[in-house]
């Protein structure tokens, strides 16, 4: 049989199914998960029907030793730093700082369009923490505190739900560490609607 005419009869269906495949990779592409720059993280984009949970992850604000909700002011002018991670393990850090102290991690978050409600689950149980939406305590685990001997460990996952009135809020995390070689978050939050952070609540 003339090669040409093995080339004709094969060369067609190689190139669709080429073209099928490439279709099919664009299809099944792994989404782009948005990550925090300089304490803000942009979600207006996000369709968590569609895309499910996210992680809080990237550069939230830090404000060592302090504890700090909307409407206290920092003394500290703060700086960017990466969340999960420690603060005492940070590549370049010119401050130092040192594995047991305190401190606060601020994120901006900009909501989709129209949508309200939202739940927010932390599973960091090896670090005291509080969690606050603006200026309302959604919940903590443990108790944290200036200082060793105030200080309460953490033995509980953070599950809580909450309505926000406009199109942006602002998480505060309130950390203290005396016991672990590494302070901060360890995991990030994890961020979506009120039925799919109960419902992971529960696996």
């Amino acid at each position: 049989m003339p090669a040409n005419f093995l080339g004709k009869r094969w060369g067609y269906p190689l190139i669709v199914i080429a073209l099928l495949l490439g279709l099919w990779s664009l299809t099944v592409s792994p989404t782009i998960r948005p990550k925090a720059q300089i304490g803000q993280l942009d979600l207006r984009d996000w369709d968590f029907a569609k895309q499910g949970t996210l992680r809080l992850e990237g550069e939230w604000g830090f404000y060592w030793g302090e504890f700090l909700h909307q409407g206290i002011k920092a003394k500290n002018k703060g700086e960017p730093l990466l969340v999960p991670g420690s603060w005492n393990l940070v590549e370049g850090n010119k401050e130092s700082y040192q594995a047991e102290g305190y401190a606060t991690y601020h994120l901006k978050v900009l909501l989709p369009p129209g949508q309200k409600h939202f739940g927010v689950r932390i599973d960091d149980v090896s670090t005291d923490i509080r969690l606050y939406a603006g200026n309302r305590l959604l919940g903590h685990s443990g108790e944290p505190a200036t200082n060793k001997e105030a200080a309460i460990p953490g033995l509980q996952p953070i599950v809580a739900v909450f309505e926000v009135p406009g199109d942006q809020v602002d998480l505060w995390l309130q950390i203290s560490n005396f016991r672990s070689i590494k302070g901060g978050p360890h995991k990030a939050p994890l961020f979506g609607t009120p039925e799919q952070i109960l419902d992971h609540s529960q696996e």
